[in-house]
């Protein structure tokens, strides 16, 4: 989002740090990127601390006409650089709603480090929320969030995506998943089903904490693949050719895997949580679900290529409505309108 942003305004990223593996190289060749100008750290929680000071250091104003940050740690850019827009994603979810989730399920060393690094953290980011001008959020989900815990109001811009990328090519025997491996997108409730579906095949990309743990959980199941991270190019081809897309993430802010999976023109079996109320439509172009094996289970063997081909308009429409044209539109009228305040 913020590289597509960058792109379409003409504008520098001031980022703490690059990943050029995991960044699109069109963007790295196409846009002037500005990073921290010291080490920052890629643990958690250092991270925040490093990468929140710098931000809250990073003085723009005579430089630019608007500050656009996003996410909480571009947030703190706000405290020096007026006027600003802030793209809030979500609160911190592990200082805010998944604290508790994340207590339950971690150890008593892990969650004395959080229940400290939250005392700490979380007075700071509230403090940081009062230097945004405007707040866009990525979902009406994500805006009762920033009512709750901000008390704050905020604007829907969607999330882009490009929609002239993706094709249908086939309804390939085989469903796709997209995510990152963590506990909060229940991928191991995934892999856990399809262990009782030997008859049905599954592809899982993506890479994260859980990646070993799941490994050792699809093991000697022929019918589950775990690719780890692909380039674009390879996933595009996953998306055109598989049956249908599954993604059942706990209370998911906003979520752009359905909607790349619509406009491939595939449906896409999704939790009846969070941000994914707002993409996918019950039985047109995807299946809400409660996120429990028998639901996953029902849901996948009762989804055809012939079913999921008759969707397949549907999707294709629906994608067009979180189309990139559709979001620089949304954009280009608030950047003016925020402008033109400030002028005036």
């Amino acid at each position: 989002m913020v590289l597509y942003l960058a792109k379409h305004f003409n504008a520098e990223i001031f980022t703490s740090f690059v990943c050029p593996g995991r960044t699109y190289q069109e963007f790295l060749t196409e846009v002037r990127i500005h990073t921290a100008p010291f080490f920052v750290p890629r643990l958690p929680i250092l991270k925040q601390e490093v990468a929140s000071f710098w931000f809250s250091n990073l003085n723009l104003k005579d430089k630019f006409d608007l500050v656009i940050a996003s996410s909480t740690l571009g947030l703190y850019a706000c405290k020096r650089n007026r006027p600003n827009i802030w793209y809030c994603h979500t609160p911190t979810r592990v200082l805010f709603d998944l604290y508790q989730y994340c207590c339950e399920r971690w150890g008593i060393f892990k969650r004395t480090v959080l229940s400290l690094w939250r005392a700490w953290r979380a007075p700071k980011e509230l403090e940081a929320v009062k230097y945004a001008e405007r707040i866009v959020a990525n979902s009406n989900n994500v805006v009762k969030r920033i009512r709750r815990y901000y008390n704050r109001e905020a604007t829907v811009i969607y999330p882009p995506v490009d929609t002239s990328k993706y094709r249908c090519r086939d309804y390939e025997d085989f469903f796709l998943v997209v995510q990152r491996l963590e506990p909060a997108k229940r991928t191991s409730l995934i892999v856990q089903s399809f262990k009782k579906m030997p008859e049905k095949k599954v592809v899982i990309v993506g890479d994260g904490p859980e990646r070993k743990m799941l490994e050792g959980l699809a093991r000697g199941s022929k019918n589950i693949q775990l690719l780890g991270s692909i380039g674009e190019r390879e996933l595009l081809d996953l998306y055109a050719r598989c049956l249908a897309v599954i993604y059942v993430p706990m209370e998911e802010d906003f979520g752009l895997i359905p909607v790349e999976a619509m406009a491939a023109g595939k449906p896409c079996i999704a939790a009846d949580e969070g941000g994914l109320r707002e993409t996918v439509i019950h039985e047109k172009t995807g299946f809400l679900i409660k996120p429990t094996e028998e639901n996953l289970i029902r849901a996948v063997r009762g989804l055809t290529p012939e079913k999921a081909e008759r969707m397949k308009e549907d999707c294709l429409k629906r994608a067009k409505e979180f189309d990139i044209s559709v979001f620089y539109k949304k954009f280009d009228e608030l950047v003016k309108q925020t402008l033109g305040e400030e002028r005036g």
